[in-house]
C-alpha cells in the first residue's frame, strides 16, 4: 500500500480580495513518486512555491504533510523534510558548501555544539559521490547554477527529507544540466524521496514522473499518467478552449545579405566564424550549453569584443562597443532576461514602444512626442491586451504575456536590420509560444533578419530557416566545427 507523504484539500492561497492564485486545490502525493505540476503562466504553480517556502498563508483547506497538519491562516514550516527549489538559489552565498547543507539546519550537532569533523567527513561523502569537482569549503558565491541547485538537492539528502518542490528552476539549462539534475532526481526517487516538478513545459525531466497532473487558473484540472500522457489532449487542457494549433511557417529569406562575418574569433568558445544571414531569415545558434551562441550574441550587440575577425552589416563595417551603438546602427536586441532588461519596468507601454525610435535619432530631435505616444497608445492598446485605464501603467506592473507582446511590437515599429533574440522559448508555455512565433513570423515577413539563441534544438527547428550548430562541452576548447543545418530545405532532417 502507497504511503502518503502529502494531501492537500480544498486549498486556496493568494490575494482573497482578488481572484486566489490557487482556488479550491488538491494534490495528494505518494513516497517516492515525482508529480510533475504541469501549467502556463499564471496558473498558480509559483503560489505553491511560496506558500511551501512560508512567504503565503493558507487562506482555506487544509494541509497534511508528513502527519503534520496545517489549517486556514497557519503559515506552513517544515524546513527539514521539505526542499524547495526555484530559479533563485536559497543557499547562503557567503557560507561553504558544507555550512549550507548541515550547520543551518542544525544536522551534525552534539548537545548544540556544531561538530565540524562530522559535517566535513559526510558532506565530502556527498560530493565525492555526487559532485565530485566540489569540495565541503568551497563558498557557494563561486558556484555556478547548476552546481547550486546540484548542492541545493543534496541537502534532501542530507536532511532525509520527504519531499522536494521544484519550481521551474532548471529551464535556462543547458543539455548538460539537465542530464546531471536528471540523474540526481533519479537518486531521490530510489531514496524514496517524492517530487513535485512545477513546470510550464514538458521536457526531459518530466520522463521520471508517475503522474502529470494540469493546473489551469489555481485548479487541478486534469490528471495524466505516464502511459497514457497525450500531447494534443494536454494542450487543451493546458489553455481551455479554443485549442492552439501547431505553429506553421513559410520561408521569406532573400537573397539580400543583412549580417556577414569574416573568420570571427571570440575570447572564449568561437573561432574562424563565417556567418551570414539574409533579409527575412530566421537563423538558429544551437549550443546545448548555451555559451558559445552567447558570446556570439555578445559580440553582435556591442557586450563582448572580438579577438580577431570583422562584421558587417548590410554591407558596411560594423563594429559596436556598446548596446546603443548597435541599436543606433539599426540592430534591436531582446536579451534572455527579457522581462527585466528587455522593457524599461518604470515606463509605459506607449513609451517602452517608442523607445528604440528615440534612440536611433539625433540628440536634437530625441525628445518625447505626445501626439506619438497618444496614437500608440489608439492604435496599440486592444492588441496588446491592456485595458485603458491600465494605459499609464508602468510596464512592470503587467504580466509576462503584456511585457512579451510589448517587447516584440517594440522592434516591430523599429523595422531593425538585424534582432538579436536570446533564449526567447526559454521559461514560456504554450500561450506565450504562440505569441513568440507570430510576432517572428511578422518580423521576417517585414523583411529583418533575426538571429535566435537556444539549447533546445526541436525548438529552433520550428521558428528557423537555418541553425547553425556550435557545441561548446565546457572543457575549455573552443567550437572546432560548426554544422549548417537548412530547415526548410530539408523540414524531415533528423537533427539529434
Amino acid at each position: 500500500m502507497k504511503t502518503e507523504i502529502l494531501s492537500m484539500q480544498n486549498v486556496c492561497i493568494g490575494d482573497e480580495m482578488a481572484r486566489y492564485a490557487l482556488n479550491d486545490f488538491q494534490l495528494q502525493v505518494y513516497q517516492g513518486e515525482m508529480v510533475n505540476l504541469l501549467g502556463v503562466s499564471g496558473s498558480g504553480k509559483t503560489a505553491l512555491y511560496f506558500y511551501f517556502i512560508g512567504e503565503e498563508l493558507l487562506r482555506e483547506g487544509k494541509v497534511v504533510f508528513h502527519n503534520q497538519i496545517w489549517k486556514e491562516h497557519e503559515r506552513f514550516s517544515a524546513i527539514r523534510d521539505m526542499v524547495c527549489l526555484g530559479q533563485k538559489s536559497t543557499l547562503i552565498p557567503n557560507l561553504s558548501i558544507a555550512e549550507n547543507l548541515c550547520i543551518i539546519t542544525g544536522k551534525r550537532k552534539v548537545k548544540g555544539v556544531i561538530n565540524k569533523k562530522a559535517i566535513n567527513y559526510r558532506v565530502n561523502l556527498l560530493l565525492k559521490q555526487y559532485a565530485p569537482e566540489l569540495s565541503p569549503d568551497m563558498l557557494v558565491n563561486e558556484l555556478t547554477i547548476v552546481q547550486c541547485h546540484v548542492v541545493e538537492l543534496l541537502r534532501s539528502i542530507e536532511n532525509e527529507a520527504k519531499l522536494v518542490f521544484i519550481d521551474d528552476a532548471f529551464s535556462s539549462y543547458g543539455q548538460m544540466g539537465v542530464l546531471r539534475i536528471l540523474e540526481l532526481l533519479r537518486v531521490l526517487k530510489e531514496r524514496n524521496i517524492s517530487i513535485i516538478y512545477a513546470s510550464r513545459k514538458r521536457d526531459q525531466l518530466t520522463q521520471l514522473a508517475e503522474r502529470i497532473i494540469i493546473l489551469r487558473q489555481g485548479k487541478a484540472v486534469k490528471t495524466f499518467y505516464s502511459d497514457n500522457y497525450n500531447e494534443e489532449l494536454c494542450r487543451k487542457w493546458l489553455v481551455g478552449n479554443p485549442v492552439l494549433t501547431g505553429f506553421q511557417r513559410k520561408s521569406y529569406r532573400t537573397g539580400q545579405v543583412v549580417l556577414n562575418t569574416v573568420e570571427l574569433t571570440g575570447p572564449c568558445y568561437i573561432s574562424n566564424m563565417n556567418l551570414k544571414i539574409h533579409r527575412g531569415e530566421v537563423v538558429g545558434l544551437y549550443d546545448m550549453n548555451n555559451s558559445a551562441n552567447l558570446e556570439v550574441t555578445d559580440i553582435l550587440v556591442g557586450n563582448r569584443k572580438a579577438e580577431q575577425g570583422r562584421m558587417f552589416l548590410e554591407g558596411k563595417n560594423y563594429a559596436p562597443l556598446t548596446i546603443d551603438d548597435a541599436i543606433a546602427s539599426n540592430v534591436g536586441y531582446i536579451p534572455k532576461d527579457r522581462d527585466g532588461s528587455g522593457v524599461v519596468g518604470s515606463m509605459s507601454f506607449a513609451e517602452n514602444l517608442l523607445l528604440p525610435i528615440m534612440l536611433k535619432m539625433s540628440l536634437f530631435t530625441m525628445f518625447k512626442n505626445e501626439r506619438v505616444n497618444r496614437y500608440l497608445e489608439k492604435e496599440y492598446l486592444e492588441e496588446l491586451g491592456i485595458k485603458e485605464q491600465d494605459k499609464d501603467k508602468e510596464v512592470s506592473s503587467f504580466d509576462s504575456y503584456v511585457k512579451t507582446n510589448v517587447i516584440f511590437r517594440k522592434w516591430i515599429l523599429s523595422k531593425p536590420a538585424l534582432l538579436i533574440c536570446e533564449e526567447i522559448c526559454e521559461e514560456t508555455d504554450i500561450t506565450m509560444r504562440n505569441i513568440i512565433y507570430k510576432a517572428l513570423e511578422e518580423l521576417a515577413g517585414n523583411g529583418a533578419a533575426v538571429l535566435v539563441t537556444s539549447s533546445n534544438l526541436g525548438e529552433l527547428k520550428v521558428i528557423c530557416d537555418t541553425i547553425y550548430v556550435l557545441n561548446s562541452y565546457g572543457n575549455g576548447e573552443r567550437v572546432k566545427e560548426i554544422q549548417k543545418i537548412e530547415i526548410l530545405q530539408d523540414p524531415k532532417q533528423n537533427l539529434f
